[in-house]
């Protein structure tokens, strides 16, 4: 997710699965033609795109529970079995009995202490930005007409420039790729003549990443000049505005305009979550929350 829309340009994940399905439907004469419908909304049945994507879709309710488990952050957990028995259909739409209410307000306050905890921490959300960064400094590079080391399908992406219609070898080599190919690079790559792109993958490799600051309020940019001088004169360099930079993540734990949940009392009446009389959470976790971190080598 952190690299595809660098690799090709914009096209996300989910556009990519539609191509793979699409070029498996044909291997496979029209059978998966039904669960094309359903993934793209298109099927006569609306509630089973909200199965597959949706604020309490199956996918969220896998990642969860598996990403608690392996990180050990138990205030992930959440009862999969308990939200899937409570699960209903009310006029085609996807609804929850209205008994599994607090069901439903664990798992959307353990999604949001998964993302600030995990997913969200500044650490590996500077991880992940690195990743990012070193990619599109070598593509940068590549583009002005520099020799960057790359082999096999990670090259190919990386030479490549256009990418307004994916080609049948542009999927056959995106789904090749992986972790190994990277890395792989990114070791290769601390050596690189370029100081930022070098520095980027030592820190990765090495695991010394930048110094981070955490923040609920932007960061004022005479700091973050500040920053950028002390790092010019430290390696004289004169782009050290690459090395001191300030992202923000954003979290809204629950999105009532976008996809409400409803629940459906004994009566068949639906309600949305958030006006249920029995919700303690729900009316109260529906605004965004962002976090800023900036970040600046640590030799500074």
């Amino acid at each position: 997710h952190a690299l595809e829309s660098l690799l090709m340009e914009d096209w996300h994940h989910e556009k990519l699965s539609i191509l793979l399905m699409n070029k498996i439907n044909e291997e496979f004469d029209g059978e998966l033609s039904m669960a094309l419908e359903m993934f793209q909304g298109k099927y006569h049945r609306r509630f089973f795109n909200q199965l597959i994507s949706s604020q309490l879709d199956v996918d969220r309710l896998d990642y969860l529970k598996r990403d608690s488990f392996f990180t050990g952050v138990s205030e992930g957990s959440v009862n999969t079995q308990r939200i899937i028995s409570m699960m209903n259909v009310c006029d085609d739409e996807l609804v929850i009995d209205e008994k599994g209410v607090y069901s439903i307000e664990n798992f959307l306050t353990a999604r949001m202490f998964m993302y600030w905890q995990v997913y969200y921490h500044k650490t590996s959300a500077l991880a992940e930005h690195l990743l990012v960064k070193i990619l599109s400094r070598a593509k940068q590079l590549i583009s002005e007409g520099k020799h960057i080391e790359a082999y096999g399908n990670l090259k190919y992406f990386l030479y490549k420039t256009d990418f307004e219609k994916a080609t049948e070898e542009d999927i056959n080599r995106f789904t090749q790729l992986d972790d190994t190919d990277v890395l792989s690079a990114i070791k290769t790559w601390q050596n690189a003549d370029d100081f930022v792109l070098s520095y980027f993958c030592r820190a990765v490799v090495q695991r010394k990443f930048p110094k981070t600051v955490f923040s609920s309020h932007p960061f004022d940019q005479q700091i973050i000049e500040e920053k950028t001088t002390k790092a010019n004169d430290f390696f004289g360099i004169n782009n050290g505005e690459l090395l001191v930079e300030q992202i923000s993540r954003t979290l809204l734990p629950y999105d009532t305009e976008k996809q409400t949940i409803y629940l459906l009392k004994k009566n068949g009446e639906k309600i949305k979550l958030e006006d249920a009389e029995t919700q303690i959470l729900s009316a109260h976790i529906n605004q965004p929350t962002t976090k800023n971190i900036l970040y600046f080598p640590r030799e500074l």
